[in-house]
């Protein structure tokens, strides 16, 4: 009964039953062979004809079928581990097919002789392409017990409803097939990308894609209703259309791409289009998100590679939430379930559901429930912290991160959150507000952060450019006063960082912080055989009395700004070291002076040694 099942229903289909479709570059075909009247036959016992070549091919075939649904290649491959006998066999099997099918043509026309008909054909690209699929045996043979045993579950539930359709041949029971093979298949695909790489992903998608029409096909044959789950696809096409027939203009034409790619199977340009859609405010301003995610991507949602899927969920959810702050997160929580084996992909999702909760703010306009939003960040930390490399989970990670600290008031937590986020974003993706924006807020986070006294790294960021020609060109040069100790110059700004009431309101905060990087800027600006300061010297550099340089040095000692210690008697200030920073430009050019001169010691002490060794050597 179960051989008898796999040749009438379309032995080739059962075999191919593990495959997928993605966005795959065609396969050479054969001229097209004579059209099939798949119109519904009267129901008849099989002929004896049809039995004989059924037979005869099954001879053939068999003990190649395996009961994990494998084809009868990997099966061969995963027994005797031998390539060639393999790509004989498979060279068989197509010669096979063709006899049968010359045989079947000799047999009067029938349901059985169609769909068996129909099946067969399901094999001529293959055939025609076996030199390609050669050159993945390598990968088939040694990961054959990883790629047929990954996809286990979805095995065992095809097996199950194999065996109710064997006993019941009912259209629910077809459907689940229909149903439980897209699983299998789509399961069967992303084990070959993972083990066997794109090209060996690409030959499975296109068995299945050949295969999965050849099954419509015979199901066509048996039934006039075809099961709902092969009316997915029709749905698909009459959603984009109705949405392309209603718009005008450019959005009328991305809704035609978007059909195009979709009947076409380009899955991959498919991805891309969406992607770049459900961000165009155009396209999505009289859209409704939800229904577009319902109506089209859930259809195609598993042959999406799983971040760009989660990059696409992204947008619907912040639709959905904005309507309904449950539904939102709970949307995000439901495509957790499909990239839940890609950790890259998972931790994304949670950068997401973390930037919806921070959205989510109360009557006071404060943010509901802090607490979980910080738990979720550290968990999400541990995440990204797994990942090796900079991967694009980082910046949008960082960036949320920095917009909790921002909304909490920790400055100097922003900042340095802010710095990790520009540290891996592409500043060209932005927009020049948006990094005007972050320029201004980084900036504020700098001069208002506690224990924030190195301001190079921000100031060697070309984010600061982005604020060139605008009001608030002064904040740059703010920084570079901060920077430097320079309060005279930062005193002359305060008409201009005045304006500001978060600034004006730390006005103490900022001038101590200044004097306290006047301290480092004069201890860095000396050899280190020459930092002893006197207290005259910091009270002019700092515009503080003499009596309060003691408390001043004092503090920065305490911040471990620089190291060493104080001499009250002769009012002098021994620095042995100083806080690392990131220097400016001319902050590196006294240090290069400064290696001159280092040099010109080290050379002075070369000739010394030079010319006076003989004689120490030769001392009694």
């Amino acid at each position: 009964m179960w051989k008898l099942f796999l040749v009438l229903v379309g032995s080739t289909v059962a075999a191919c039953l593990n495959t997928n479709v993605q966005d795959l570059p065609r396969w050479k075909s054969e001229p097209p062979l004579p059209e099939i009247n798949f119109e519904p036959l009267p129901e008849n016992p099989v002929n004896g004809c049809i039995l004989r070549c059924k037979d005869h091919h099954m001879r053939e075939m068999d003990n190649e079928w395996s009961d994990d649904f494998t084809l009868p290649l990997f099966n061969f491959l995963k027994k005797t581990g031998n390539e060639t006998a393999a790509f004989i066999k498979l060279q068989e099997i197509c010669r096979s097919n063709k006899v049968m099918e010359e045989c079947l043509r000799n047999c009067n026309q029938s349901q059985e002789a169609s769909i068996i008909m129909a099946a067969i054909r399901s094999w001529h690209n293959s055939c025609m392409n076996l030199e390609e699929i050669r050159e993945q045996f390598p990968c088939w043979k040694e990961n054959g017990e990883r790629l047929s045993g990954g996809c286990h579950l979805q095995n065992i539930r095809l097996q199950h409803d194999m065996q109710l359709f064997a006993q019941n041949q009912s259209q629910q029971n077809v459907e689940n097939i229909c149903l439980d093979m897209e699983q299998f298949g789509n399961c069967f695909s992303q084990e070959h990308g993972k083990y066997c790489g794109y090209r060996s992903q690409i030959i499975i998608d296109n068995l299945n894609a050949v295969n999965k029409e050849t099954l419509l096909k015979m199901i066509k044959i048996k039934w006039n209703n075809i099961p709902p789950a092969y009316m997915v696809a029709e749905k698909v096409e009459v959603y984009l259309t109705t949405k392309q027939n209603a718009a005008k203009g450019a959005i009328a034409d991305d809704w035609k791409n978007l059909h195009d790619n979709y009947v076409k199977k380009l899955w991959h340009q498919l991805t891309i289009l969406t992607k770049t859609l459900v961000n165009k405010p155009a396209f999505t301003a009289n859209l409704n998100l939800e229904e577009f995610y319902d109506n089209f991507i859930s259809e195609f949602e598993l042959r999406i590679n799983a971040l760009r899927l989660v990059e696409i969920a992204i947008p619907i959810a912040k639709y959905i939430h904005n309507k309904d702050k449950k539904k939102g997160i709970e949307f995000l929580q439901k495509i957790q379930k499909v990239v839940a084996k890609d950790r890259i992909a998972v931790a994304r999702l949670h950068t997401g559901e973390i930037e919806l909760r921070l959205s989510h703010k109360g009557k006071n306009d404060q943010i509901v429930d802090l607490k979980a939003i910080r738990d979720q960040i550290d968990s999400t930390q541990k995440e990204v912290d797994t990942l090796i490399g900079v991967t694009e989970v980082h910046a949008p990670f960082y960036k949320v991160s920095s917009l909790y600290l921002r909304e909490v008031g920790d400055f100097a937590g922003y900042y340095r959150e802010a710095l990790r986020y520009l540290g891996v974003e592409d500043v060209n993706k932005l927009s020049k507000e948006e990094k005007q924006i972050q320029a201004v807020l980084i900036g504020f986070a700098a001069l208002l952060g506690q224990n924030v006294h190195n301001f190079g790294e921000l100031l060697a960021h070309p984010i600061l450019k982005s604020l060139d020609g605008t009001g608030e060109k002064w904040l740059v040069d703010v920084l570079l006063a901060f920077n430097s100790g320079d309060l005279p110059k930062f005193y002359s700004l305060e008409s201009q960082w005045g304006g500001w009431d978060d600034l004006k309101k730390q006005k103490d905060f900022l001038i101590a912080k200044i004097r306290l990087m006047a301290v480092m800027d004069i201890a860095l600006a000396r050899p280190s055989k020459g930092r002893n300061i006197n207290f005259k010297e910091i009270a002019e550099k700092c515009q503080i009395p003499v009596d309060e340089v003691e408390f001043l040095v004092m503090k920065a000692l305490s911040k471990d700004l620089i190291r060493g210690d104080i001499n009250q008697v002769e009012q002098l200030v021994r620095v042995t070291w100083v806080q690392p920073r990131v220097l400016d430009n001319s902050q590196i050019l006294q240090m290069s002076a400064r290696i001159a001169e280092w040099r010109k010691d080290v050379s002075s002490m070369e000739n010394i040694v030079s010319s006076q060794a003989r004689e120490i050597l030769t001392q009694n």
